[in-house]
């Protein structure tokens, strides 16, 4: 490797003549003094910008198409790259923190954190080796290798590798600093990452959220007998709370809300690094072959949170004194959220005895247990006995652990109220400008947003004006998306509501690019809805055992390209009404709402009921 401009000489083609300058992540603006600015891939929409705009030469590193089977192998390495990881990380920590942790406490601590770091730095990795290949000689400017891209917890590391540029820059540099064999890049470290403001105060959490957490603590402050069963989720109604510690006596905890607020705003303003500890490099193990698990291994040290670290000792005695009423549970009640990004809760559940309490993992999306692959969902149930799903138990080697409850974000909507109006919601989907996921690349990335671009086109005049497009919360700020769509759509509206349900309280038609929680959501509380789908470029088809796409695009409740929706809302959106209610697509309707949106009447009885039977039970 090349580092301060020390170059390691092979043989070049008469390309090597010129000086090309290596973009590796988006940037606003790039050096001056290069004949050729070479951009890894289309996601760098701003230094392609900068180029067309200065009249610089430049080219775009043309990505590999990855199929469907290749992205479920590159998961399955991963899998086994990410248990080594923790077996690593296990003695290492341990010894950090003079404890004797089991291997399954510290995958509850790492097991979501590493689901991200992992792909982030594996897709990097293979982009250098590609780069490798290339017989040209590049420039990059990279940060220096330290310690400054270390994220508090995992809620701060997600939120860098969603939006944080330089970040992704970080992690190339760390990377190009341990990786001997790549000789025709010459790195420049002369600057060192300044990440982004650290965001510390969610005072833009959903209201129910807040709402639920005053109302927990005054009702909690009334009962003070020893919980049995702790719950972690914000998406259970207070009423379903309230109606549960009635009934028990107050033996249920509630949603601990303080840790994103007060106890990550400490953690920040006393923010100290044990840099020594995070920049050793040890010695791998002798009999570890595999390339990239030893990089892991060498460069690990400078990203682990804060959280896991230095603050660990500290989080472990705030969650116990916070979690001392359910220091015996029986039960454990949580969501995604609570096993991912409430470290509180998770050093709780390490401090427990976790082997004689049930876990149940409540779902966090539709369709949770339906779709062909994820590698996320398998990292939760991972850890959990129980997995309660709002789909139909699917018919696999895991089935066991699926128990079908009625869809929890339903008890967040007005109840079987149906607002009307003449607006018509179109909800898009949201991939990171920079990946971190390997779950789709560029090419398939680009295809999908001309195919949005191209639905706005086609759209009558007076159908746009009904509209209102809202943004995915991850895509507001990446990829350029908005500008672009104004370019060709000026006199759109974007929608900002808060609430999904409000938005779509006063919808006549839900238009979603995928068949996900939007669009579940939607049919669920009785909204004419139509989906985009098309698997082959956005790898989120449905598994063997849920065979309804068909039935769907026959009855026109998915379009399968962006021309057929136009035509078919051009057509349809005088009488939405009238071609939302004809028998047939309606018989289609329910089928699939009560295989993927299932919410009777009933459901709040259902979870009372199913709750009330984990407590007798264990």
């Amino acid at each position: 490797m090349i580092i301060n401009k020390v170059l390691r000489w092979h043989k070049l083609d008469t390309k090597a003549e010129m000086k090309y300058y290596l973009g590796l992540v988006d940037e606003y603006e790039a050096p001056e003094g290069y004949d050729c600015y070479v951009w890894a891939g289309v996601f760098c929409v701003n230094g392609i910008e900068w180029c067309r705009r200065n009249g610089k030469k430049f080219e775009v590193l043309k990505d590999e198409e990855i199929t469907r089977d290749d992205v479920q192998i590159i998961y399955n390495y991963l899998e086994k790259v990410k248990n080594k990881t923790i077996d690593y990380l296990k003695r290492l920590l341990n010894e950090y923190h003079q404890t004797d942790y089991s291997e399954f406490k510290w995958r509850v601590l790492l097991n979501f954190w590493l689901a991200y770091f992992l792909p982030s730095i594996y897709d990097k990795y293979l982009m250098l080796k590609r780069i490798k290949d290339e017989s040209r000689l590049f420039h990059a400017h990279l940060y220096k290798s330290d310690c400054t891209g270390v994220a508090l917890d995992q809620l701060d590391f997600g939120e860098m590798l969603q939006d944080d540029f330089g970040f992704h820059k970080y992690e190339y540099s760390l990377l190009m600093k341990n990786i001997s064999d790549i000789n025709n890049i010459i790195v420049d470290e002369s600057s060192t990452y300044e990440r982004m403001p650290l965001r510390v105060n969610y005072t833009d959490l959903p209201e129910h959220v807040a709402s639920f957490a005053n109302e927990y603590r005054e009702y909690k402050e009334m009962t003070n007998i020893p919980d049995e069963i702790v719950i972690q989720s914000p998406y259970i109604k207070f009423t379903l709370y309230k109606e549960l510690m009635e009934r028990k006596y107050g033996k249920i905890s509630g949603y601990f809300l303080d840790y994103l607020n007060k106890i990550r705003k400490g953690m920040a303003s006393n923010r100290t690094l044990d840099v020594e500890w995070r920049t050793r490099r040890r010695n791998i193990e002798k009999d570890e072959t595999d390339k990239f698990v030893c990089l892991v291994y060498k460069i690990i040290g400078n990203f682990i949170p804060i959280a896991y670290l230095e603050e660990f000792d500290n989080l472990k005695t705030i969650a116990m004194n916070n979690y001392k009423w359910g220091l015996k549970p029986r039960i454990l009640l949580y969501d995604c959220e609570g096993v991912a990004i409430n470290e509180m809760f998770k050093i709780y559940m390490m401090n427990i005895d976790l082997e004689h309490v049930l876990k149940v993992d409540l779902m966090h999306g539709i369709p949770t247990g339906a779709g062909g692959f994820s590698w996320y969902e398998l990292t939760e149930l991972q850890m959990c006995d129980d997995y309660l799903i709002s789909c139909e138990v699917p018919n696999n080697t895991l089935a066991n652990r699926f128990i079908r409850m009625p869809y929890i974000n339903f008890f967040r909507c007005p109840e079987w109220e149906k607002g009307t109006g003449n607006t018509i919601i179109y909800t898009n989907y949201s991939y990171p400008q920079h990946r971190g996921r390997l779950s789709l690349n560029e090419w398939n990335w680009k295809k999908y947003m001309n195919g949005e671009l191209e639905f706005f086109r086609m759209l009558d005049r007076s159908v746009i004006s009904e509209l209102k497009f809202r943004l995915h919360p991850y895509h507001k700020s990446q990829w350029r998306n908005k500008e672009n769509i104004k370019k060709i759509v000026p006199d759109l509206i974007f929608d900002d509501e808060p609430s999904f349900f409000d938005s779509i309280y006063y919808a006549k038609l839900v238009i979603s690019e995928i068949m996900g929680s939007a669009a579940m959501e939607a049919m669920g509380v009785g909204k004419p809805t139509i989906i985009l789908y098309n698997p082959i470029n956005l790898f989120v088809e449905l598994n063997d055992n849920y065979k309804d796409i068909e039935d769907m695009i026959r009855v026109g409740i998915i379009a399968e390209t962006p021309e057929k929706l136009a035509a078919l809302v051009n057509t349809i959106h005088n009488d939405v009404e009238g071609w939302w209610n004809e028998p047939e697509r309606q018989k289609v309707v329910n089928k699939i709402c009560n295989k993927y949106a299932y919410f009777p009447k009933n459901a709040k009885e259902i979870w009372i009921k199913k709750i009330m039977a984990y407590l007798e039970e264990g």
